[in-house]
């Protein structure tokens, strides 16, 4: 019952990490864990409540069961699960408080593991101190405790910690500007990963990238991205990706292409809420404003700094929270705001005084600097400037204090290692007489092997039952819910069919019955109309068409090196004679040849339908702007009119099926929206994305961006 049990567990606590504020799956997991036997309650919470350090989320996950856990190792008189969930309580509670009373509550936990002499747990309450000193950017007692820590792994043997260790000593000198001591520990952490523990692999590919970046090697910095990028697709671990994406717009911006460091950073922004991770909001907001500020567009570096802001100072980030103060300060600064400069940095200069970070104070010093001699006040600017070199003195002063003491440490791990490899040759003498005692009780475990194997197969057929009556169910609940959404959706088409039909009937019966009536003229504009009506029929019926084949996939897209600038002038060319009819000029200067890989057929429906559609809503004697804007790893195509614009409620219901598109705005030009859905469809199958800007009685500016590569 265990193994089947867990299964469904499984199940339910993906759900429950990927909604953060419905408890409900939470509940119905508590519901489950009554029914289980204690041992299988025990596995359960090792396996939930262990490994939480990637959210804040997932720590209040792990919280929620953790007290029951406790007791009930207690009850069971399980004392090394009872210290354990103590431990991991204590690491959880850090995420979310960041309090520098639950120090000296590991500090009581780690003496009471002494007196209890278990080194597995010795080491793990280490860790988790040491990630609490980190948090709290104590950097140096972080780094004494995870040396203790790593003593013990090696001791134990356990290379999986080693590597998570070594993972953390790189931050530690990372963050404290030390880079090839980051470089040395991340690349031991890396030997370790990659022989098993491929689960952390990524997070040590995205460190050692953002030293290569911080020393000037961007090629392996992006290089090593694209590994952990590799990896985190393949986990589906979207948390990792976002940090990534931060990582390489970093190193764009480092490049000085400043358009496609915004880029990824947006998209990391774009990851962080689909998650709902508040702080990847705050580091994805620190990073548009660092990009926007080299592109010396400083209002926008402004805005971005002050989103980030906030969060950090709520999640108390003291070293991230004056870097960003500081940041703004400059900003304002480079704006010509020298009084809110000066504001701003007076902030960052008292919340630095509690850290211990050099390179922060030498960047303060620098930046008052710069301030008072704007200002004219030169006694000022040069006290500054004096502290300014003081503590860029102290930088490089630590540095070489911290290679000698690294050197000093090395010596004792070898002599270390020395030592263990003696007590090895001794050991070795001890397990030759082991061995032949081992032999017979080989025998029996391999005839209990074999009956576990055959009880194994007959449960595992039972069980893979089970789970393909589940997956049976949701795949009917899933079909059940987009039947109801394409019932909707052809309710919709049925009324768009029936007007212009019962227009078409109308004008045929009167043509019909008043033929000989009517004039010369009169015919011409029944039969213009006519021609409109059937117009308005094959557009509809060919978009339908359309969108019936990309929904049953029989649509083959077949991306080909094409010439963008080809392709539109191909489709301005069969618009041009609508436009002329509505005194609209189409203004194409800006497009440029550009060549991607894209599906024509498909991108020339996209193009078509989305300036047809700006025509339509544009009033005469305007225009409607198309150009293309190439960056490093993708091309952006704005389509831009000046027609009657929408509200920003009607721009979300844009592309979904399930809105009735003649509830969007008030012109007379609206069509039922289905060339909109398969714009969307198209634009998504040529693995790209569209935004629409638009404002009411202003106009309208969709944006495409289309991968290059």
């Amino acid at each position: 019952m265990l193994y089947n049990k867990l299964l469904l567990l499984t199940a339910l606590s993906i759900s429950f990490s990927l909604n953060a504020t419905n408890k409900e799956p939470l509940d119905s997991l508590k519901i489950e864990v009554l029914k289980m036997s204690d041992k299988e309650k025990i596995s359960f919470y090792y396996e939930h409540c262990t490994d939480y350090s990637a959210s804040p989320q997932k720590a209040k996950n792990a919280l929620f069961f953790l007290d029951e856990a406790i007791e009930l190792s207690e009850k069971m008189n399980d004392k090394d699960s009872y210290y354990r969930f103590r431990i991991e309580k204590l690491g959880a509670q850090s995420i979310l408080e960041n309090d520098s009373t639950k120090i000296l509550e590991m500090d009581d936990m780690i003496s009471e593991l002494k007196d209890y002499n278990n080194l597995a747990l010795i080491q793990r309450a280490l860790v988790i101190k040491g990630n609490e000193l980190e948090q709290m950017d104590l950097m140096s007692d972080a780094k004494k405790t995870y040396l203790a820590a790593l003593d013990y792994a090696i001791t134990l043997k356990d290379t999986s910690r080693q590597g998570v260790i070594y993972n953390n000593l790189g931050n530690i000198a990372n963050k404290t500007s030390r880079n090839e001591e980051a470089i040395k520990y991340y690349l031991q952490s890396l030997t370790l990963r990659e022989k098993g523990d491929l689960k952390n692999l990524n997070r040590t590919y995205n460190n050692i990238s953002q030293i290569y970046k911080r020393i000037g090697d961007y090629e392996k910095s992006i290089l090593y991205n694209q590994k952990a990028i590799q990896v985190q697709v393949a986990q589906k671990n979207v948390f990792g990706q976002s940090i990534s994406y931060l990582n390489l717009g970093n190193t764009y911006r480092h490049m000085g292409q400043y358009d496609s460091s915004i880029y990824y950073n947006k998209e990391a922004l774009r990851l962080s809420e689909s998650i709902n991770d508040t702080i990847g909001f705050a580091f994805a907001f620190y990073n548009l404003g660092s990009s926007n500020f080299s592109k010396k567009d400083f209002h926008e570096a402004i805005k971005y700094y002050k989103k980030a802001y906030p969060i950090y100072e709520k999640g108390n980030m003291k070293s991230y929270a004056a870097s960003t103060l500081n940041s703004l300060s400059a900003s304002y600064r480079s704006a010509g705001n020298l009084k809110k400069a000066e504001y701003y940095l007076i902030k960052a200069e008292v919340l630095s005084k509690d850290l211990n970070s050099f390179s922060l104070k030498e960047n303060i010093h620098q930046n008052y600097y710069y301030i008072y001699k704007d200002q004219g006040n030169y006694k000022e600017a040069l006290k500054h400037s004096e502290l300014y070199k003081q503590y860029a003195d102290s930088v490089l002063n630590e540095s070489q204090l911290e290679k000698i003491a690294s050197l000093e440490k090395d010596y004792e791990i070898k002599d270390r290692d020395n030592k263990i490899a003696l007590l090895d040759k001794e050991n070795e003498l001890a397990e030759l007489k082991i061995t032949q005692q081992n032999l017979v009780r080989k025998g029996l475990i391999l005839l209990i092997f074999m009956t576990f194997i055959v009880a194994f197969v007959l449960f595992s057929k039972y069980n893979a039952k089970r789970k393909t009556e589940r997956i049976l169910s949701l795949k009917n609940q899933a079909l059940d819910e987009a039947n109801h959404v394409k019932d909707q959706f052809f309710s919709i088409i049925a009324h768009e069919l029936r007007n212009p039909l019962s227009a078409f009937k109308m004008l045929t019966n009167g043509l019909k019955s008043n033929l000989n009536y009517y004039s010369k003229e009169e015919i011409e504009d029944q039969l213009n109309e006519l021609r409109l009506s059937a117009n308005s029929l094959s557009e509809l019926l060919q978009n339908l068409l359309q969108w019936s084949l990309s929904q049953t996939d029989r649509m083959i897209i077949q991306p080909i090196d094409s010439d963008v600038k080809v392709v539109l002038d191909n489709v301005i060319q069969h618009s041009n004679s609508f436009a002329q009819q509505r005194g609209i000029k189409i203004n194409n200067e800006k497009v440029n040849n550009s060549m991607i890989k894209m599906d024509i057929q498909t991108m020339e429906f996209v193009f078509r339908n989305l300036i047809i559609n700006s025509i339509k809503f544009s009033p005469s004697d305007s225009e409607v702007i198309i150009e293309t804007n190439e960056h490093t790893d993708f091309l952006k195509v704005s389509i831009k009119d000046h027609g009657i614009g929408m509200s920003e409620n009607d721009v979300e219901k844009l592309f979904q099926l399930n809105y009735n598109m003649n509830t969007i705005g008030n012109s007379p030009n609206k069509g039922s929206g289905l060339g909109l859905l398969l714009v969307k469809e198209f634009v998504s199958r040529n693995n790209g994305r569209i935004e629409v800007h638009s404002q009411l009685s202003k106009g309208t500016t969709i944006d495409i961006y289309l991968p290059k590569y």
